[in-house]
């Protein structure tokens, strides 16, 4: 149903007391004429006022939508695949999949939301690759923790890539300072040769308990070239869950600012014991 603007309501309220008022002071077979005069004239301005005020500006935005989305071929096909399926999905009879189609419309609109404030997630499935893509993208440092699973992450195929990469991206100057963070000190002696590993590779590695670092551990983080910050959501069990990035200067200096403090209570692998501890290390 469409109502009249607030443009319309006010000229013609203006239109009906003007012609009132144009009859009334108008004299015998005037009265008409005049009446309708003046309620032509005051459509007519009215219906102009509408256009200029609530339609344009319409028309100008949808025009301006359609020059951006005429320019970005991606997004003129997404458009016109979306809008074929909705019309696929309302045609089917289906509740079920227009369900399940509104739900990936509800992510796909969260997820650009978080794209206009400069973040994104990453969902469980897509870490691997993204992680590859991430330690190819550092061009002078690389600060992150490690407290995820072996199993998960340095044992697998694609991590025993990204562990290699990691070495070629400090062959190239890239700064890798990396906290791995234990549950307990059996933990701690189970990866001493894997620690020494990355050590005599050039990475810069720190090593601190979890009940060192005020209690339960919920996730890894990362800072690379103090441009992009992000945290991996861990399981109870330190598995994999999604991972949230962000390019937003304030969150990007609130994590590395939490990675001091982290550093701050852990030993650096391989230091002299007046070195050990980053805290006592002279400002």
């Amino acid at each position: 149903m469409n109502f009249m603007t607030v443009y319309e309501v006010g000229g013609l309220s203006v239109t009906i007391l003007a012609a009132i008022l144009a009859y009334l002071r108008s004299d015998g077979d005037a009265k008409k004429q005049n009446a309708i005069l003046v309620s032509l004239i005051g459509t007519v301005f009215t219906m102009l006022i509408s256009l200029r005020f609530g339609v344009m500006p319409q028309i100008e935005s949808h025009l301006v939508l359609a020059e951006r989305i005429n320019k970005t071929p991606r997004v003129l096909q997404l458009v016109d695949g979306i809008a074929t399926a909705i019309r696929i999905a309302d045609g089917a009879g289906n509740p079920l999949m227009r369900h399940v189609l509104q739900a990936r419309l509800d992510n796909i609109e969260r997820e650009m939301s978080l794209v206009t404030q400069g973040s994104f997630v990453v969902p469980t499935d897509e870490v691997p690759e993204f992680a590859i893509r991430l330690i190819k993208s550092a061009k002078s440092s690389f600060f992150a923790t490690s407290y995820v699973k072996a199993a998960d992450w340095w044992n697998t195929s694609w991590g025993r890539q990204y562990e290699q990469l990691n070495y070629d991206a400090r062959k190239n100057g890239v700064n890798i300072t990396r906290i791995f963070i234990f549950s307990n000190a059996s933990e701690r002696n189970a990866a001493a040769a894997y620690l020494q590993t990355q050590r005599s590779n050039g990475i810069e590695v720190w090593t601190v308990m979890a009940s060192d670092v005020g209690g339960r551990v919920t996730s890894d983080m990362v800072v690379v070239d103090d441009t992009l910050g992000g945290e991996l959501a861990l399981t109870p069990d330190k598995g994999i869950q999604s991972a949230k990035f962000t390019t937003n200067t304030q969150e990007i200096d609130a994590l590395k600012r939490r990675l001091d403090l982290l550093k701050a209570s852990a030993e650096l692998l391989g230091a002299a014991p007046a070195e050990t501890k980053a805290r006592d290390i002279a400002p």
